[in-house]
């Protein structure tokens, strides 16, 4: 099955830290409008100064980044790291 995704047709649900309630930025489930279940790929709106997320890291999981507009600062490691438009990052 293929399915093509409109990008402004996409479902944006406001993403927030339960714990504190910060505003974290608008998630759209890609893999959902795909038609995807084995692969996870949201793809995430962020308003100049808000972050995806808290520093963190996943035992059993990937996760690549991609920035398609503006930069993206980011830790890898405990070293701060910025990704301009274009390029990506891929974590294992």
């Amino acid at each position: 099955m293929v399915n093509v995704i409109k990008s402004e047709l996409l479902d944006k649900l406001v993403s927030t830290r339960i714990s504190t309630g910060e505003v974290l930025g608008c998630l759209s489930y890609l893999s959902d409008c795909a038609g995807l279940n084995k692969l996870n790929i949201y793809l995430d709106t962020l308003p100049p100064g808000h972050r995806s997320s808290p520093p963190h890291f996943h035992s059993e999981k990937e996760e690549f980044i991609f920035v398609i507009e503006a930069l993206q600062s980011l830790y890898l490691d405990v070293e701060m790291t910025i990704l301009f438009h274009g390029e990506a990052v891929g974590f294992q």
